[in-house]
């Protein structure tokens, strides 16, 4: 399906549309008194789109930047942030999962509702990734891929039995016969990109209610599964250990629901949760997979915790959010600290991997603020969602945060404040290009990264294929198709990689052209969208038809453009014109019927005293439909052309009568 955006470059918008004011809340998208999805175009992005959202659904950022909703009506959607439009993308006709054969993508496959929390992943090359969830009734243990490009899902792993216990396999072995069992209530969606793997933690098995305490690492090149720590069945209140001391019998327990983060060392962390529906946590844990170890970082190992903040904007390692559950409104920044908004007082709190401590940046700790949406687009402090719970969030490219409310269409977006969470001056990639071309052209890049000294670029199938320039120019494409483009900014506080896919479209060629010459009119293959014929590499003004009338011997050529702009030429070498002087315009409304349903007559005076003369008609190919030669006549019968516009050609010695006539 084809999906059509407003044409406005994301990245150049970046720079040049206001995001709203740092630390606060904007509404931004959705119906605030809406309770039912607006579809509109299927594949079409529309300000008045926006789907219904559903209680613990989940969604994807893809490579582009794009954000995608899953919700669980079994729906996809597309968000996207530049111009803060959504457009259905699929589905939404079948409640139950079509599974099809695994491994085997098919229009015709598709998971069916899903809710109550299931784990998703973007892999890096740009697929999303399931696993599990509530569905029709039931949990499942199946493993889920959709491709953006041809809108197919694939079964590709696990089971599709209900509440299937899983095969655990022995735990740090991979095989391709493990799967995890069947789970929902569970936000545990981190992805490793080093060694390109995804991870699962936790969750509830068949709706109990209770947490599980299992890990689990999925390895998307291998397509094998490896049950990493925990348990196989429902856990306990888990081993804590010693605060900030990692240690093999360290477990976090059975967790629902919780906030997720990766710190840049490829860590995982998560925040609070629950054990089961009245085991309120707010404890924060970290996962080392070079050691296979859990660390409790922060927080109390009991329940029902209170919070504690010293000061807005302020680190301290006595502050701490208070318990919660079904915080899924949670952020990774570019620093590898952790955002969550916290539903317990609607707050927002930011996690310093480096510093193990907590700073609360917006709301108080032991107070909620009242829902205030304020004007749509626009920032204000006193904006508020509320309390939501079981909602889904996103980051952009450029750092906002966004998160869509879990029973109304409304999406809100928070801008944070790097020099309050301590968060500047890490690059960030972003670039620029005209990025739909012709083949055999070059195109530029704008780079409009920030926070960065060096840069790498990859251009797939491009020449040059590799840069260092800070804005590469004459980057050219000779194949069509669509490619890749890479950008790793870089500076002394590390490096961020933007790799947009199928970034480069690479029209086909046009049509080949060339001209035939039939006495002095010259045609050019017919089809394209507009031509430009040249007499002696001069360009001769107003010849901008199929066809030309060569009144001067001479080289011509012609430049005909296609209907994504693309141009081809063709040549020919020394035609000669048998035509010293054509008849002027004045004598070229010499036929009479026009348009004619029978019979043409020849009536310019110029041939009244000619005994004979020669008369052709062409149909708009240039073909010679018709001749007549060193005739006396002075009317045609055109009864028997089909409907139509012709070309009429009447010559008499050197001096040719040539005009446009209509067949009714």
């Amino acid at each position: 399906m084809k999906k059509i955006v407003l044409l406005t470059d994301f990245w150049l918008l970046f720079f040049t549309a206001s995001y709203g004011q740092l630390n606060e809340w904007t509404w931004v998208n959705g119906d605030n008194a809406g309770t039912s999805s607006v579809i509109g175009t299927q594949g079409i992005f529309d300000p008045l789109n926006h789907p219904m959202p559903q209680y613990e659904s989940n969604g994807w950022t893809d490579n582009q930047g794009n954000f995608w909703y899953l919700t669980t009506l079994d729906s996809l959607w597309e968000y996207n942030p530049v111009i803060q439009q959504w457009a259905f993308i699929w589905g939404g006709v079948n409640p139950f999962p079509v599974w099809g054969i695994k491994g085997v993508p098919s229009t015709t496959n598709e998971p069916g509702y899903r809710s109550f929390g299931f784990p998703t992943w973007t892999d890096a090359g740009g697929d999303l990734w399931l696993f599990g969830g509530y569905a029709g009734g039931t949990t499942y243990a199946d493993l889920w891929r959709y491709n953006i490009a041809s809108n197919m899902w694939t079964w590709c792993g696990g089971s599709n039995i209900a509440n299937d216990p899983g095969v655990y396999g022995t735990m740090g072995v991979p095989s391709v016969n493990n799967y995890p069992m069947g789970r929902c209530e569970t936000n545990g969606c981190w992805v490793d990109s080093a060694t390109n793997s995804f991870w699962l933690f936790g969750g509830d098995r068949a709706t109990t209610y209770t947490g599980i305490n299992d890990l689990w690492k999925y390895n998307v090149t291998t397509g094998e599964w490896t049950w990493m720590k925990g348990d196989t069945l429902a856990s306990n209140a888990g081993t804590y250990g010693v605060m900030n001391l990692p240690d093999p019998m360290n477990d976090p327990g059975g967790r629902l629901q919780y906030s997720k983060w990766n710190d840049l060392s490829g860590c995982l962390y998560f925040f609070a949760g629950s054990q089961n529906v009245t085991s309120y946590k707010n404890d924060v844990w970290k996962y080392d997979p070079s050691i296979n170890e859990w660390t409790w970082k922060n927080g109390s190992s009991g329940t029902s915790q209170g919070g504690f903040a010293t000061a807005s904007c302020a680190f301290d390692q006595s502050n701490t959010p208070a318990s919660d559950f079904e915080n899924k409104v949670c952020w990774t920044d570019k620093c590898g600290h952790g955002w969550v908004f916290c539903t317990a007082f609607n707050s927002v709190w930011t996690y310093d991997t480096d510093l193990g401590q907590w700073s609360i940046m917006k709301g108080n700790y032991n107070s909620s603020v009242a829902t205030n949406y304020g004007t749509l687009g626009v920032s204000d402090p006193i904006n508020n969602p509320g309390i939501v719970t079981g909602a889904v969030s996103w980051r952009s490219k450029t750092g906002e945060m966004y998160f869509l409310e879990n029973l109304s269409p409304v999406m809100w977006r928070y801008v944070p404040d790097p020099l309050c969470s301590g968060c500047t001056g890490v690059p960030v990639a972003l670039f620029s290009a005209p990025h739909h071309i012709c083949p055999g052209t070059c195109t530029d890049f704008t780079n409009l990264s920030v926070n960065a000294t060096s840069y790498h670029w990859t251009f797939t199938s491009a020449s040059p294929s590799v840069s260092t320039d800070a804005n590469p120019v004459s980057i050219c494409y000779n194949v069509p198709g669509t490619y890749d483009v890479q950008l790793i900014a870089s500076s002394t506080t590390g490096s961020d990689t933007l790799l947009l896919h199928n970034y480069i479209t690479v029209f086909p060629y046009p049509p080949p052209q060339g001209i035939a010459q039939n006495g002095d009119t010259l045609f050019a293959n017919t089809g394209a969208v507009s031509y430009q014929w040249y007499h002696g590499g001069n360009i001769i003004a107003g010849a901008t038809n199929f066809f030309y009338i060569a009144s001067e011997s001479g080289d011509f050529n012609v430049v005909a453009t296609d209907a994504n702009g693309c141009e081809v030429e063709a040549a020919i070498f020394d035609v000669v014109a048998s035509v010293q002087s054509a008849v002027n315009s004045q004598e070229l409304a010499t036929i009479y019927p026009n348009p004619v349903l029978d019979k043409l007559e020849i009536t310019n005076p110029f041939f009244k005293d000619k005994k004979e003369i020669d008369i052709s008609i062409y149909n708009m190919l240039g073909e010679n439909i018709f001749s007549a030669a060193d005739c006396g006549l002075r009317t045609v019968d055109c009864r028997l052309l089909p409907f139509g516009t012709y070309y009429l050609e009447v010559r008499s010695d050197e001096k040719v009568l040539r005009t446009k006539f209509v067949k009714q």
